[in-house]
């Protein structure tokens, strides 16, 4: 099977969602990292919001990968703000798990889980606004 060439479409009422790619089991954290995640979380530098998620069945790997891409990705953020340093940057991160159709704030010692609503003008949207943490440095993180 060739996995480079695997394309799924997943239809949620209305929306329709396509991987941009999908790994074999043995790729590492580092390679779905660079091949599918850096340009994307490296947007936020030019103002751009960015959002990563992985979709995948139960225990496929999906929290591992995702520590490891959160990893690469603060110090990727931050060599890149100490080499421009004529710029200042004030960094965001919030971070949610949707799992059994249930929402959870990662960075909230609050456990009540978060709905998620529909309302035709914004499309689909979390009940209440998650925590932000904001990143001084990357040991911060």
């Amino acid at each position: 099977m060739d996995y480079d060439k695997i394309c799924f479409h997943v239809l949620i009422h209305t929306f329709l969602f396509a991987a941009d790619r999908v790994f074999r089991a043995d790729a590492s954290t580092r390679q779905v990292y660079e091949e599918a995640a850096k340009e994307v979380a490296l947007s936020v530098v030019n103002g751009i919001n960015s959002s990563i998620f992985a979709y995948g069945q139960t225990s496929s790997g999906k929290t591992y990968t995702m520590s490891g891409v959160t990893e690469y990705t603060v110090a990727d953020i931050f060599n890149y703000i100490q080499k421009h340093t004529e710029r200042e940057f004030v960094l965001k991160f919030s971070a949610i798990e949707i799992y059994n159709e249930s929402v959870r704030d990662l960075l909230s010692t609050d456990s009540t889980p978060l709905r998620l609503l529909d309302d035709p003008e914004v499309h689909v949207f979390i009940s209440k606004e998650v925590a932000k943490v904001h990143v001084t440095n990357s040991l911060s993180f």
